[in-house]
């Protein structure tokens, strides 16, 4: 037996934002660069209403991280809810 061998659990991260255009890039990026496999882990942006472009960053620049935009801003909890309510694994 390899007792080297790391199991992983299958993991949701999410991310609400509001105007975050400017930290979406480096955000993203640093999520990318951490060694947690990327077959198990899934990102979620919840976009409460932005009226920047981060919505447009993200789906430009990381099509395989899922966004939930808001119509309204709903605020903290309710805003971090609706991407539980997305996300498909363990958070």
């Amino acid at each position: 037996m390899n007792n080297n061998h790391t199991h992983y659990l299958d993991a949701s991260i999410i991310i609400l934002t509001y105007n975050g255009s400017k930290y979406m890039k480096p955000l993203l990026e640093s999520l990318m660069a951490q060694s947690y496999p990327d077959n198990r882990v899934e990102i979620i942006v919840v976009d409460n209403a932005s009226t920047d472009d981060t919505k447009e960053i993200i789906e430009n620049s990381f099509p395989f991280v899922k966004v939930v935009p808001l119509k309204r801003n709903m605020g903290f909890a309710a805003g971090n809810n609706q991407g539980f309510l997305h996300a498909s694994h363990d958070l």
